[in-house]
């Protein structure tokens, strides 16, 4: 990777945010597109040609009746295919053989199977359900059909149109009723074309003419104007060929032949795609395989699928796809002037849908749009995915006037393919150089308004802040207001418990003093008969005492000696 490059690109949340940014110059582009060629896939157990081929939304196709093999026997052998997988599946067999019959996916998820030829032109409806596996027979058409095609519309009803012996005949089946009705007929004798609906719109291309040659009709029905009407001719006449809408919004044809015969000479591999809006058509990728009477599907994943099908003397197997992508970019300048002496970026963004991108690369000059001087130029390689923001310094001795940032080349690259991008021209006007001094003043200027911003922030801050306090005050008033008023409420109700208490308390004062009376009672005459009691005691006790005193004094004088002669 170039050094220029490293200190240059910037493919980064800077990026990011820049496309976000009102950019004053851009180019914008979208677009879609196909890869360079067809791959193979996971081929049909029998060959099969002239079946009904029908896709559905969650990418299964499904084959029904059709022949293995020259000389053509109708068959009652259905399949399905799953894209995602690569898997085949046998189903439930047609009740009815048949061949060449048209076929569309209904809005209910049943396939449907019209007419055909075993013998002649057959007149059956035959319809499949895929979530039980079983067919039914619906109403039978108003008419008998071989190489009719069908496609559902928007409102539900399927159209069966044209068909050998049938003019222009358009047949309408409403499949919730189980009836038919007839529509308006298509300008000439159409049969063994394709057929795609879009919305209530149906595109009939090519197919044989009150016969079997080839032609390079493309017919419309337009619903709003309940009419058919004529559109750009193919660019080569084609019968026996597939037909499939693509993601792109595009239509596709694929192969087919000169006429519609069972046994054409030659067959063709081309594609061809129709834009509806433009009414044109282009040539696309053609496929591996040179078929006719080949069945083809078109699946979420962009790509666009060819099964089947037979030349003049073979039924084939295989089963190709294309892949399709969407692609979109834009170029844009982050401003639509700069001074000398200064950048500008260049943001080069790029999308693909339905492949991955892997890298780009890209060269810008800056040139003079008075005199061509280039004065500036760098190549760039990318190996990130998009979006890229890329540097253009501006020579400070660059004159001032108008200039152009060209886009010599940009080559967007995916895993499968790639896009360019050549010659854009954004317009760039080129501003004198600042003066020194007015570059120290616009310096000066902008910190001033950061410190006036910073200060205004500052001030919402403390407003806020001041307002947040202020409402914290106003709740604390109102809650001690409110705890005042509970207070004053509640203080009534304490008032009378304490009267109650305090009456209770004078009941028991007064039950304790008489109580206490009581005992002082009983008190004052336990005294007293103990004092009684002690009385008698001490007296007993003094008569006790005298009693022994006595004998002590008895015994003392037997004692004593009798006093000497």
């Amino acid at each position: 990777m170039k050094e220029g490059f490293q200190t240059r690109m910037m493919v980064s949340a800077m990026a990011l945010a820049l496309v976000a940014l009102a950019f004053a110059a851009s180019v914008p582009n979208v677009g879609a597109s196909w890869t360079s060629s067809w791959n193979y896939e996971v081929s049909m157990g029998d060959p099969v040609s002239q079946a009904t081929v029908v896709g559905s939304p969650e990418g299964i196709v499904y084959v029904m009746g059709g022949v293995t093999a020259v000389p053509y026997t109708a068959l009652t052998s259905a399949y399905a295919y799953d894209t995602e997988t690569g898997s085949w599946t046998s189903l439930n067999p047609l009740p009815a053989a048949t061949r060449g019959a048209a076929g569309a996916m209904g809005l209910d998820g049943r396939v449907y199977v019209f007419g055909g030829y075993v013998g002649g032109p057959l007149e059956y409806t035959q319809i499949y359900d895929p979530d039980a596996d079983l067919w039914t027979l619906g109403e039978l058409m108003p008419y008998p059909v071989w190489e009719a095609k069908a496609a559902t519309l928007g409102n539900g009803s399927i159209c069966v149109v044209g068909g050998e012996d049938v003019p222009g005949l358009v047949q309408i089946y409403d499949p919730a009723a189980n009836t038919w009705s007839i529509g308006p007929p298509v300008p000439e004798y159409v049969m063994c074309g394709a057929m795609v609906s879009i919305g209530d719109d149906l595109y009939y291309s090519g197919g044989g003419s009150d016969g079997y040659a080839a032609t390079t009709n493309l017919f419309k029905y337009d619903s709003a104007l309940g009419a058919w009407t004529t559109l750009a001719d193919l660019l080569e006449p084609r019968a026996g060929h597939a037909m499939v809408e693509g993601v792109d919004g595009l239509l596709y044809i694929l192969g087919g032949a000169d006429d519609g015969s069972n046994l054409p000479a030659p067959v063709y591999d081309s594609v061809y795609a129709y834009d509806i809006e433009a009414d044109e058509w282009s040539e696309a990728t053609s496929m591996d395989v040179a078929r006719t009477y080949l069945g083809a599907a078109a699946t979420s994943d962009g790509r666009i699928w060819a099964l089947g099908g037979n030349s003049a003397s073979t039924v084939y197997t295989e089963v190709e796809s294309l892949q399709l992508y969407l692609f979109d970019y834009s170029v844009e300048l982050s401003s639509s002037s700069v001074r000398a002496g200064e950048s500008v970026l260049l943001m080069a963004d790029a999308e693909f849908v339905y492949v991955e991108e892997s890298g780009s690369e890209l060269r810008w000059s800056l040139v003079s749009a008075d005199d061509g001087t280039v004065y500036a130029s760098e190549y760039v390689w990318n190996s990130m995915p998009s979006p890229m923001a890329l540097t253009i310094d501006v020579s400070a001795v660059a004159p001032a006037g108008d200039y152009l940032v060209v886009i010599e080349y940009w080559y967007v690259y995916a895993d499968v393919t790639y896009e360019y991008v050549t010659d854009l021209e954004l317009e760039l006007e080129v501003l004198p150089a600042a003066d020194p001094a007015d570059l120290l003043i616009a310096d000066l200027e902008e910190q001033i308004a950061a410190l006036e911003e910073q200060l205004s922030e500052l001030n919402d801050s403390m407003a806020a802040s001041d307002a947040a306090l202020m409402a914290d005050i106003a709740a604390l008033e109102d809650a001690l207001a409110a705890l005042e008023a509970s207070v004053d409420t509640d203080n009534l109700a304490l008032m009378d418990e304490i009267a109650a208490l305090q009456d209770q308390i004078t009941a028991l004062q007064t039950a304790l003093d008489e109580a206490n009376q009581d005992v002082g009672d009983v008190q004052t005459s336990v005294d007293d008969k103990m004092s009684a009691v002690m009385g008698y005691a001490i007296i007993g006790l003094l008569v006790v005492v005298v009693l022994l005193l006595i004998v002590m004094m008895v015994m003392g004088r037997k004692s004593a000696p009798p006093p000497a002669p």
